[in-house]
């Protein structure tokens, strides 16, 4: 038998409801795919909502390859006027970013080492990820993933075999990690089907 983890919810939904109706209500109308299309990708608009000053809000943003983007749903929770707000620093590409650091790597964790196949990051026993997304909702500027090579380790249907035959030939495996990126993103399909290939094999018991 396979444990497959789902998120659990600390308070029944009724309790929820109950004090806070018209939040549930809200949030029962959401789903990810329009949080994820409401999305600021240029700091004029940021600022506009913030009603920041957009010259001193451009002026401390550097260009980058890891681009701003920040879901509305997440910059209706800073502060307006306040530029040293925690989420705003949270998402902002600022310019120290640019700046190099005694003992940096874009590898912090090695991962591309790790990477037997493409898909694959293998660095502990018994256990694997399977880089099934390729992005996320909103870039973090603390993400230690944002030089992977995606482009060569990116999963789907037609190309998730060879990954999931490693797995299959490695019998010390028994957890396997969905990773990314951020697999929900994934249609509910094609997760489904990848939980089910994942289920037939026997000496995984932990997904």
């Amino acid at each position: 038998m396979v444990a497959v983890i789902h998120p659990v919810a600390p308070r029944s939904t009724k309790a929820i409801a109950a004090q806070h109706p018209h939040v549930l209500e809200q949030c029962l109308q959401w789903d990810w795919q329009t949080v994820t299309a409401q999305s600021v990708d240029n700091t004029v608009e940021l600022a506009r909502l913030l009603e920041l000053d957009p010259d001193r809000l451009s002026s401390q943003t550097a260009d980058n390859a890891f681009l701003l983007r920040i879901p509305l749903t997440f910059i209706r929770r800073m502060q307006k006027q306040n530029m040293q707000d925690p989420l705003l620093l949270q998402m902002l590409n600022r310019r120290e970013e640019q700046q190099l650091q005694p003992h940096y790597t874009q590898d912090p964790l090695q991962e591309h080492h790790g990477s037997p196949c493409p898909g694959i990051i293998h660095k502990y026993a018994g256990r694997v990820l399977l880089t099934v997304a390729t992005s996320c909702p909103l870039n973090c500027r603390y993400c230690f993933r944002r030089h992977f090579p995606y482009k060569q380790n990116r999963l789907t249907p037609s190309t998730w075999q060879p990954a999931l035959d490693y797995i299959r030939h490695h019998s010390d495996i028994s957890e396997v990690i969905l990773s990314g990126g951020e697999p929900l993103m994934l249609k509910d399909s094609v997760l489904a089907t990848l939980l089910d290939e994942l289920q037939q094999i026997a000496h995984v018991s932990l997904i």
